[in-house]
């Protein structure tokens, strides 16, 4: 629990590694105790070296995702964000190195931490939201750049 006066948490990953893929769904809330909290962060280093997620949909409540919280996922294809996510740690995807397809469904423009993306495809498609004014589209994809994205990248 991040905040108890709030109710929020964080989520913090597995307590082992799987050997099978398997597709992580961080949800925007969780019932603890008879509690509903909603869930506004990935932790740091959550699923450092998973390699075995194969795709990853994150909830409309999440607003912070930690430094290296999916470093090294190596076998992640598809990554979904439902919500506005306004920071991404550094290297907080990098060396994903199958991520194909990035999918933005939020309208704001988040910041991204060095090396967010460092080490994904050069064949990398991100997709931001179709109500985003152009200007916030122009600064997303610079940014994105910035942390890693190949300027191949196909980002509309």
């Amino acid at each position: 629990m991040t905040n108890a006066a709030k109710k929020t948490v964080s989520a913090e990953g597995l307590k082992s590694k799987r050997s099978k893929k398997f597709n992580v769904n961080i949800l925007s809330s969780v019932t603890i105790k008879g509690t509903k909290c909603k869930v506004t962060e990935i932790k740091a280093k959550a699923f450092y070296k998973f390699t075995k997620i194969a795709k990853v949909t994150i909830g409309s409540s999440v607003t912070k995702i930690g430094s290296q919280a999916f470093y090294g996922c190596k076998s992640i294809t598809a990554l979904s964000i439902s919500g506005d996510v306004k920071t991404f740690g550094k290297q907080s995807f990098y060396g994903c190195k199958k991520l194909k397809k990035v999918t933005f469904k939020g309208k704001k423009v988040p910041t991204f931490g060095s090396k967010a993306f460092k080490g994904t495809p050069s064949n990398i498609t991100v997709t931001l939201n179709k109500k985003m004014n152009k200007k916030d589209k122009a600064r997303i994809k610079a940014r994105l750049y910035k942390v890693g994205v190949a300027k191949k990248a196909k980002i509309k």
